[in-house]
């Protein structure tokens, strides 16, 4: 059986007591029962993120071409802006996110820390207050990790995490007073400015023409985030370093690149102020048609010279950045680049009835090879005998079972109805987003459960699938505590739980959330018993 976590009691006793919290919102984890995750039956093809989709093609493209992948560097100083950029790298920095670190404090321990140290560790030593101040010292100098520091404390002190956290937290408040310090590293918003490291590091190591590519993120500080701009993004961006070249090679690429894309129509604008990396007249935006419109889907150039030098790199370098979300909003025919990135947060969550078909399941299935090579028999006998009258017994399978001899029967003691009901064998459908009990025959004047069987989504589960299973594994579980019979009754279905069918916490927020329905209802009146000999 599943636990639910409750957020905001968990919340209220984290403002509490954090550590109590800890303890016991751990200890509830580990009442979850064993699930078998990646059982063959719980395993199913997932969703990749369209962007990763995309990216994933990208580099199978640029590998096509010729190039090779690198990693180049996220984090890099603002001076490289000004070697870049000359003056106008003030301005570029204003688009930069800087990065700050916290101090590594002093760390003393006073008279009145000793003090309030031994309320919490009453055994505590002076040779252990002598460790403790060794610990902070290593902190200090950098030979102890943050992450390790409480673990460190743990092990000086000689008592468990939860109260080394606890002496962290009430007697070292120096740890809570730190305030962030700037330095002068920053995080790339372009990757053109770690492709002047790359190239520079690579330019005498490899042979001549060198064609490298990245797709990857850059960081750039936005005014606000909306429809069209995201603080983080990704950058299909490649560099190709020759003794001569041509931004008429540029062209050619790109053109010949977006081509493989599916886009056919590429129109290049020279722009009329150039960042002052790239050479003079060299920069290009790439446009593509789309629907009528001109999109912006790239950017290239030649890099100056100038900038080239001072990172000692002593041939030409044409540069090309593809904007991977630009292209896949056009290919996913997405207007909001927030939900093409970030659908649980900005998206419209839909389910297909086969996503919902996919998740239902039986909540109890029996797991020894004897249930299962006597389950079609159970099957067949129950629609054989599904309308003998009542008072009736049928007997369903006599013989071996997990090492004990068992007698299986169907029965019905009320009088003048049938062996089973007449929902015994309705199915699972899903259909428009319902989750339906469909009986096999029969109801034609109903719209909807005609619409169902026609176009439905069939999950395959019938209700007499289902307590059958559920049955075998209650046989099962009989067997295992020396139980001698098993009795299973099920009447008026008025809930998938009562007929062993589990729909995730999920599945039911998204149907009530739309006013969809779930009708799993039904006179079952399914009987079946077992007696159990040594």
């Amino acid at each position: 059986m599943g636990v639910n976590i409750n957020p905001s009691e968990t919340s209220k006793k984290i403002l509490e007591n954090f550590q109590d919290a800890w303890i016991t919102s751990s200890q509830q984890l580990f009442k979850l029962g064993i699930k078998k995750l990646f059982s063959k039956q719980m395993l199913k093809s997932g969703h990749p993120h369209p962007i990763f989709e995309l990216t994933q093609r990208l580099r199978e493209l640029f590998l096509r071409f010729g190039f090779d992948e690198v990693i180049n560097t996220y984090i890099i100083e603002d001076t490289d802006m000004y070697k870049q950029y000359g003056a106008e790298a003030p301005a570029i920095l204003d688009r930069c996110y800087y990065l700050a670190i916290l101090p590594r404090p002093d760390v003393g321990i006073s008279k009145e820390k000793i003090d309030k140290l031994k309320n919490i560790v009453s055994t505590v030593t002076m040779e252990k207050i002598n460790d403790l101040k060794k610990v902070f010292h290593s902190y200090k100098k950098g030979k102890i990790s943050s992450d390790d520091l409480v673990g460190e404390i743990a092990s000086v002190l000689n008592v468990n995490e939860v109260t080394a956290l606890k002496v962290f937290d009430h007697i070292f408040p120096e740890f809570k007073e730190l305030k962030p310090e700037p330095t002068n590293l920053i995080l790339r918003s372009h990757m053109t400015s770690s492709w002047f490291h790359t190239v520079s590091a690579l330019q005498h190591k490899l042979p001549l023409p060198i064609k490298l590519f990245s797709v990857d993120i850059r960081f750039r500080r936005e005014q606000r985030e909306d429809e069209k701009h995201l603080s983080i993004h990704r950058v299909a961006s490649c560099v190709i370093v020759d003794e001569a070249l041509s931004i008429n090679e540029a062209l050619s690429f790109t053109k010949a690149f977006l081509k493989e894309l599916g886009f056919t129509e590429v129109y290049f604008i020279k722009k009329s102020s150039t960042p002052a990396y790239y050479a003079l007249n060299s920069n290009y935006e790439v446009f593509i048609k789309h629907q009528d419109n001109n999109i912006e889907v790239a950017e290239l150039g030649l890099y100056n010279p100038v900038s080239l030098a001072k990172y000692d790199i002593a041939y030409p370098v044409i540069n090309i950045g593809f904007g991977v979300e630009r292209i896949a909003m056009i290919m996913y025919n997405e207007q909001d680049v927030r939900r093409l990135v970030y659908p649980q947060f900005y998206g419209i969550w839909i389910l297909t009835d086969e996503d919902i078909a996919s998740t239902i399941s039986l909540d109890k299935t029996p797991s020894t090879v004897d249930s299962w090579l006597i389950f079609d028999k159970l099957i067949e006998v129950s629609k054989v005998n599904r309308d003998m009258q009542s008072p009736c017994r049928v007997r369903a399978y006599e013989g071996s079972f997990m090492k004990r001899n068992v007698i299986i029967e169907f029965y019905e003691n009320d009088p003048s109805v049938k062996l089973l009901g007449p929902a015994a064998f309705n199915e699972i459908y899903v259909y428009r987003g319902n989750i339906l009990a469909i009986p096999e025959e029969g109801f034609k004047n109903i719209e909807y459960i005609n619409e169902a069987r026609t176009n439905g989504v069939k999950t395959n589960i019938r209700f007499i699938d289902a307590a059958i299973c559920l049955f075998l594994y209650q046989l099962e579980q009989a067997i295992l505590i020396g139980a001698e019979e098993v009795n299973l009754r099920i009447k008026m279905v008025k809930q998938p739980s009562d007929i062993n069918i589990r729909i995730p916490s999920n599945i039911y927020h998204y149907i009530t959330s739309r006013n969809l329905r779930i009708d799993i209802r039904g006179p079952a009146f399914i009987g079946m018993y077992a007696r159990i000999m040594r």
